[in-house]
């Protein structure tokens, strides 16, 4: 018979270690699943993301970082190849501290997104991420700046 002591201890192990087999949510995220290993996207110029992010392969996370050199507007843009999937792009200053989210989940073309935001001079950071277990697509992503002494992109008309 067993005691609750070990009862609960298998519980927990079941909870830790999927037993289905199943990939984890950023299990193969080729290196830039969390902030701290972020990869660098270089100022308007727009970059393919040619593994993107697949919520049932293992990579839901991925991560860009940019250097601002002045306090001001960014855009960034997001598009990706597959509009039914659902990507959340949240943009974030140096510490971490989210500025600003958005989504193409309600989006006219759902292929599109853009973030913008008021940012402190220094490094931000672009966090591209697929919403439901279904999600799964390629994406370009850029950051410019915008407003006076920056390359201002107007939204998609």
């Amino acid at each position: 018979m067993l005691t609750w002591s070990t009862m609960r201890w298998l519980l927990a192990i079941l909870i830790v270690v999927p037993v289905c087999g199943c990939t984890g949510a950023n299990e193969n995220t080729g290196g830039d699943g969390e902030r701290h290993q972020a990869k660098t996207l270089p100022l308007n110029e727009l970059v393919l993301d040619e593994n993107g992010v697949d919520y049932a392969g293992g990579d839901r996370t991925d991560w860009k970082k940019f250097q601002v050199p002045r306090t001001g507007p960014v855009v960034v843009e997001v598009t990706v190849d597959d509009p039914s999937a659902t990507i959340i792009v949240g943009l974030y200053n140096a510490t971490g501290r989210l500025l600003k989210e958005g989504s193409n989940r309600f989006s006219e073309d759902r292929s599109q997104l853009r973030v913008e935001a008021n940012v402190p001079a220094g490094t931000c950071f672009v966090q591209i991420f697929a919403r439901a277990s279904s999600d799964n697509t390629i994406y370009s992503v850029r950051a410019a700046l915008g407003g006076p002494g920056g390359e201002y992109i107007p939204p998609p008309e």
